[in-house]
């Protein structure tokens, strides 16, 4: 998907997140993670801004990158909870301009900063940034190989990135599993998923190293099937609202990529991972 695309998913479709999704106390965006922990959707929410910090060993002397930080949930959390400095980027204004009011809100303003921004091509000086984090967002991309170039220049060295994301499961897909998947990937304004092993290589090659992973595709799963039962009288719905005038057609898609996703889950097709790395502290020779 280009950007102008997925700026104009995200501007028309927010209210579909907070009708079912989200709220100001959560602000994600994302599947969460339910693990032993947890016991509620917004608690799955917040759940995995919690294991992340936890996996990147976030102190409060870092400082932060959330690289397509959606509403904010995952910075302002981060803030509150670790108590790091952290800037949140997204290509889309009207989630930055969101960002910010509710950084002021919780009184954060002073730890996260949220602004317009590209994360392929950022104006951040290299070797700045002590951690950076990516939930659910470079699946927008159709190569991420820029975003880990990106990611570790701006990286001091010895600096952390971690992926959240999903990813293909299933090696060889036949033609009707692939259909399925465009029909799931293209409502959410997905460019397209990418293996496991492709993000680990396209990370080697950026040059990251101890690159440890973890698929979490069993907690999200009641997230995975939330969404669809939300499809099941969402999509009719939906389709009426948009033959009379009411909403656009790509809440329709939205709606019916909540179906799409669950069938193609079920079927193997795709999951969610996670993944990190360092970025040297010096360059072997």
């Amino acid at each position: 998907m280009s950007a102008p695309e997925v700026v104009k998913y995200y501007e028309e479709t927010v209210w579909d997140y907070f009708l079912f999704w989200i709220n100001t106390k959560t602000l994600a965006m994302h599947h969460g993670y339910w693990d032993k922990n947890v016991t509620s959707h917004d608690a799955s929410l917040l759940r995995l801004n919690e294991v992340i910090a936890d996996k990147l060993k976030l102190k409060n002397s870092d400082y932060v990158l959330d690289a397509g930080c959606g509403l904010g949930g995952s910075a302002l959390w981060v803030a509150q909870h670790r108590g790091c400095k952290v800037l949140g980027i997204s290509i889309t204004p009207d989630q930055i301009h969101r960002a910010n009011e509710y950084a002021k809100k919780k009184h954060l303003e002073h730890l996260v900063t949220f602004r317009v921004a590209d994360y392929t091509k950022l104006d951040i000086p290299t070797g700045t940034i002590d951690a950076v984090l990516a939930i659910e967002t470079i699946c927008h991309l159709k190569d991420p190989g820029p975003f880990y170039v990106e990611m570790y220049r701006i990286l001091k060295p010895g600096g952390r990135l971690l992926v959240a994301d999903g990813v293909t499961i299933k090696k060889q897909m036949n033609a009707h599993e692939e259909d399925l998947m465009y029909k799931f990937i293209k409502g959410w304004a997905v460019s397209n998923l990418h293996s496991l092993d492709e993000h680990i290589q396209k990370m080697k090659l950026s040059g990251f190293s101890q690159i440890s992973h973890e698929y979490y595709s069993d907690k999200t799963l009641p997230s995975a099937k939330r969404l669809y039962y939300l499809s099941i009288f969402g999509i009719p719905l939906y389709w009426f609202l948009h033959w009379v005038g009411i909403l656009p057609a790509i809440r329709v898609g939205n709606a019916e990529s909540c179906r799409y996703q669950w069938v193609a889950r079920q079927r193997g097709l795709w999951g969610h991972a996670m993944w990190w790395g360092v970025k040297p502290r010096a360059v072997l020779r």
